[in-house]
């Protein structure tokens, strides 16, 4: 009887799994402000959660340096709540602001260098390029401070 039970709630889990991939594949196609929120849900191999690619030092030239748009970088680490906490605010900026302004997090111990060169010794801390130019830098918690950079570099 145990086993019977056992395998009906298996089925059950992989239908319900299922239904939730093609309902979520569906919605996030068709609506655009959906997907963020579903990738908000759903965990990470590092613990952060965000629609807002990460990258390495490696990849800082490529997507930071050589950007034809601004790009703002928030610099995090792993066991930062405070940093968390910015991630929904950067992936809502990440949608509102798709083909203006390019938005990337980038963990410290992925990039120690970067760190250096721009003195980071908080975080999180916002980097904003333009053109190449470093022309912000801000250390904080505010999703306040994240749309007011972007609207001055716009």
């Amino acid at each position: 009887m145990e086993q019977i039970r056992g395998s009906n709630q298996l089925v059950l889990t992989v239908t319900c799994l299922i239904c939730l991939w093609f309902s979520v594949g569906i919605s996030s196609d068709s609506d655009p402000l959906i997907k963020p929120y579903v990738t908000l849900s759903l965990p990470s191999k590092d613990g952060l959660v965000s629609s807002v690619q990460n990258i390495t030092e490696v990849e800082w030239y490529s997507h930071v340096q050589n950007s034809k748009v601004p790009v703002m970088v928030v610099v995090i680490t792993r066991e930062c709540e405070p940093c968390r906490s910015l991630l929904p605010t950067l992936s809502k900026l990440d949608l509102e602001y798709k083909d203006q302004f390019k938005f990337y997090t980038m963990d410290a111990d992925d990039g120690p260098t970067i760190t250096d060169i721009y003195s980071i010794r908080t975080f999180p801390t916002t980097i904003v390029v333009k053109n190449g130019d470093h022309v912000a830098q801000n250390a904080g918690t505010e999703p306040e401070d994240l749309y007011y950079l972007v609207n001055l570099f716009l």
